[in-house]
């Protein structure tokens, strides 16, 4: 176990991947039940889940996979709103054009959707939000 968790304190994209499934299990979760037994539509289905793997995510990036203790949280949150917001509107179009263009699985396009938009944020987390550089860390 003291192995496992020296790999994981190594390795960023370890912890990163596994802060995103986390909440990328959430949100599919989350998105299916909602269409099977709410009936709602995919695109009302996929911006709920969304939102609320947004906050699930938030907290898992910061204090898990890039071990941010800056305490400037108000600053992250809006860039990460931000971030947010573009990637709705990045999940949306994809679902639309899987689902409605290609026909595909519902589930699948999810999947397919989540993993893109992952790949985009993370350049995004360790390059502008979760940056040690260009944040003022007041603990030290």
């Amino acid at each position: 176990m003291t192995k496992l968790i020296s790999v994981l304190n190594k390795y960023l994209i370890l912890r990163y991947i596994i802060s995103g499934c986390l909440a990328s299990g959430i949100d599919i979760l989350l998105f299916s039940l909602l269409i099977k037994s709410f009936g709602l539509h995919y695109i009302i289905s996929g911006s709920i889940s969304v939102t609320v793997s947004f906050l699930v995510r938030f907290y898992l990036q910061k204090t898990f996979a890039f071990k941010d203790r800056n305490l400037d949280i108000h600053k992250q949150i809006i860039m990460y709103s931000i971030l947010y917001i573009l990637s709705i509107a990045i999940t949306t179009l994809l679902l639309y054009v899987f689902i409605d263009k290609l026909h595909m699985w519902y589930i699948l396009a999810q999947v397919i959707t989540i993993g893109i938009v992952a790949c985009m944020s993370f350049f995004v987390y360790k390059h502008i939000i979760f940056n040690r550089v260009n944040t003022n860390i007041k603990s030290q």
